[in-house]
């Protein structure tokens, strides 16, 4: 029956109550109904479904979860919507309601691209959960001063364009502004929290003079990103943190404020993203949390942002010991060095930097060290970690199955078949050594998972300022080939050259389809981090240097 409601083109009252409908829809261009009571079991408002309702006023929906497009678009006399259930908003759901005043969404947490656009009378909104706003979503809402955005994440372009805003509180969590986010907007002072790495252009411009109506900007953010975002802010005064004024007056996209002086306080977190020199400790607290993580590049800003990731490259040149509280390193294991080569018809492993990296010059000390790796799911990766990991503290998404199995020189010297051995529970992966690693995740659309592998025993040589040499492990066999075969792997949290690995024997690699042997002296190959390899230990050297 729901089919035939857009025929019911004169009624002004519909009483559903008495029924289970679980969705409601096609009640589409009923210019006249001003009620409709539906029952609460309705857990759905499809697509359409009230558009051009201009004379609807009230509606109640206890239990929905999910608004479709344009549901209530052009619903010009709803004053009120009270949506206690509801996550997830489509696009356009109430484009151009404009009498709507108040609208509690207490369990959304999408909203998506033009919900709001022209609800010009619109004062007050609850969206305490709401993580994402869509573009558009707010534009032209003439009446909103104010709102509270507590669990925002990403501000879509154009979000709250045209809206009399006075002020905004940004969240820390939130990492993405969009182009024109708040043009037109009334906004004197301003907060960018630390977690921001990508603000749009004309972001906070007032008007098409280009001129904004800013004159604080208070910007959490330790380093620098580019953005063109701030290309006419003369009058306004920059505050940020005290560790990185000099970075800010030396960036091209930042250096063009009247002042930039910093915000009192230290820091006790260094969130990293991009390529980044520590000269210096001033403005840092006594012991300060450190993540090395990736920046998300925008190409192309629109409805889907594209773009690529770049990754952190820090580098600690301070003349000082650094203490760290907690350092976390995220690292792309999953493409970080693939790609197809055409001549030989398979995937092959390059040099590409898809690798979060640390150089030091410096001793580093921290109370706890993690790394969270993007593992790729349905084949085997060569890994090796600078720290010890128990096998019982790796964590893994739900629905994950994973095994990590280490190499036995030992009884490929004795020829038993059994070369290949499953870690299991308390067992612990060796700093400096290599293993190989396999996961699938049947409910995961992507083709790799994050896992996480925290440090057990110390740093191992992951802060390592000096040279590191390892004892290789001597295994006498009958025949030469089987013998001392070790699986080792790059000691640092960067990448290195093998030419400054100090070894007569060449390294045997894994390339994603064939092991490879490269001469140290003669062939150029580059390891990345957490890369492990094969050495065969001769009978004179006990042990493999890597220059620092």
């Amino acid at each position: 029956d729901i089919a035939y409601l857009a025929r019911l083109t004169r009624v002004r009252k519909l009483d559903l109550s008495q029924t289970n409908i679980t969705y409601i829809a096609n009640c589409n261009g009923l210019k006249r109904l001003l009620t409709i009571i539906l029952p609460s079991t309705v857990t759905a408002v499809y697509d359409n479904a009230f558009e051009n309702c201009q004379s609807l006023k009230n509606i109640n929906l206890p239990s929905a979860t999910t608004i479709g497009y344009n549901a209530f678009a052009g619903c010009k006399n709803l004053q009120a919507i009270d949506l206690p259930s509801v996550t997830t908003i489509e696009g356009q759901a109430f484009y151009n309601c404009q009498n709507l005043q108040t609208v509690d969404l207490p369990s959304a947490t999408i909203l998506k691209y033009n919900v709001f656009y022209e609800c010009h009378n619109l004062e007050t909104i609850n969206i305490p959960l709401v993580t994402e706003i869509g573009e558009s979503c707010f534009m032209y809402c003439h009446s909103l001063q104010n709102i509270e955005i507590k669990s925002i994440k990403s501000i879509g372009g154009s979000a709250f364009y045209g809206s009399v805003l006075k002020s905004i509180i940004i969240p820390e969590g939130c990492t993405y502004i969009g182009s024109s986010a708040f043009w037109g907007c009334n906004l004197e002072t301003i907060s960018i929290p630390s977690t921001i790495n990508y603000i749009g252009e004309s972001a906070f411009t007032y008007d098409w003079e280009e001129n904004s109506k800013v004159k604080d900007l208070y910007c959490y953010v330790v380093v620098p990103f580019s953005t063109t975002a701030f290309k006419d802010m003369a009058s306004a005064t920059l505050h940020v943190p005290k560790f990185s004024v000099t970075s800010y007056k030396l960036h091209e996209n930042w250096y063009n404020f009247s002042k930039i002086l910093p915000i009192e306080g230290e820091i006790d977190n260094l969130y990293i993203n991009q390529k980044f020199t520590v000269y210096g400790y001033e403005g840092l607290a006594e012991k300060v949390d450190l993540t090395l993580d990736y920046q998300k590049e925008i190409i192309y800003e629109g409805m889907y942002n594209s773009g690529h990731y770049t990754p952190a490259r820090l580098t600690v040149n301070a003349n000082d010991a650094l203490a760290l509280g907690e350092y976390v390193q995220y690292q792309n294991l999953y493409n970080r060095s693939e790609y197809y080569d055409y001549e030989q018809g398979r995937y092959v492993y390059s040099t590409n930097p898809y690798c979060t990296t640390l150089l030091t010059e410096n001793e580093i000390t921290a109370d706890n060290i993690i790394t969270k790796a993007y593992m790729p799911t349905g084949r085997w990766s060569f890994v090796t970690f600078a720290y010890d990991v128990n096998v019982s503290d790796i964590v893994v998404p739900e629905g994950t199955l994973w095994v990590v199995r280490k190499y036995s020189g030992e009884d490929r010297a004795a020829m038993t078949g059994n070369t290949w051995q499953n870690m299991i529970d308390n067992t612990v992966l060796k700093a400096g050594e290599g293993y190989i690693f396999h996961c699938y995740n049947e409910n995961s659309s992507n083709s790799y998972v994050e896992v996480t592998f925290p440090a057990a025993n110390g740093s191992g040589t992951l802060f390592a300022h000096e040279d590191v040499e390892k004892t290789l492990a001597e295994y006498p066999a009958e025949y030469a080939h089987n013998r001392s075969w070790n699986l080792i792997g790059n000691p640092y949290p960067t990448y290195f050259n093998t030419q400054e690995i100090e070894f007569e024997a060449p390294i045997t690699v894994w390339n994603g389809n064939v092991y490879t042997a490269y001469s140290l002296l003669d062939d150029e190959y580059v390891l990345a981090p957490n890369e492990a390899f094969f050495v065969q230990r001769p009978t004179a050297s006990a042990t493999i240097k890597f220059n620092k």
